[in-house]
């Protein structure tokens, strides 16, 4: 079918007919054979590019899905936890391991005398700190400035200690911050260390 005759194709005849018609099978063959060819190669790339889609919309999928499931698992920790100050001492463990702080508290603002609460304490007596209004002492100062304070070289009459083996150490630095939700400050979290934040 490569071919196309050309001997006898001007004849007259029915060998010049029969010759004709082959020279155009041939052609529209070609042309079939070339539109099939281009029809195969568009088509795999619509393949190629469905699929992507496809994978796209399957990873999204999957990420929604993930980001619900992880969402779903935080509720259903803070709704089986009533106990607000368990939450708030789970979290202040979490924050310490994390920033490699030794102690630290959670302050809780109460409307009703409008002072921080210490609600949450480790390596700190929650009994031994007393209520304190915002502008009072260095977690009072980070409630009202609204910022978060470092203070490095802390003063000799700094009440906080890191109690170890060989007697009680002065933190080396003092972090406060104010937890803030909208415009409101609902506590402040103070965090020391006996090396320092990085």
């Amino acid at each position: 079918l490569s071919l196309v005759i050309s001997q006898g194709a001007d004849a007259r005849d029915e060998l010049g007919e029969l010759v004709r018609s082959y020279n155009l099978l041939v052609l529209d063959l070609r042309r079939s054979r070339g539109e099939v060819e281009e029809y195969n190669k568009n088509l795999a790339g619509k393949v190629d590019e469905r699929t992507k889609e496809v994978e796209q919309a399957y990873a999204n999928l999957k990420a929604s899905q993930e980001a619900q499931t992880a969402y779903s698992q935080v509720l259903r920790i803070f709704n089986e936890t009533a106990d607000v100050d368990a939450v708030l001492r789970n979290g202040l463990q979490g924050l310490l391991q994390f920033t490699g702080a030794v102690i630290g508290a959670v302050h809780v603002w109460d409307e009703r005398d409008r002072r921080f609460h210490t609600s949450a304490a480790q390596g700190l007596s929650r009994m031994a700190l007393k209520p304190f209004l915002a502008g009072d002492g260095f977690a009072g100062r980070a409630a009202q400035e609204r910022k978060t304070l470092f203070m490095r070289e802390l003063p000799e009459d700094t009440a906080w200690s890191v109690r170890t083996v060989a007697g009680d150490v002065r933190p080396k630095e003092l972090l406060a911050a104010p937890i803030i939700y909208r415009e409101d400050v609902l506590g402040v979290l103070e965090l020391a260390t006996i090396w320092s934040f990085d």
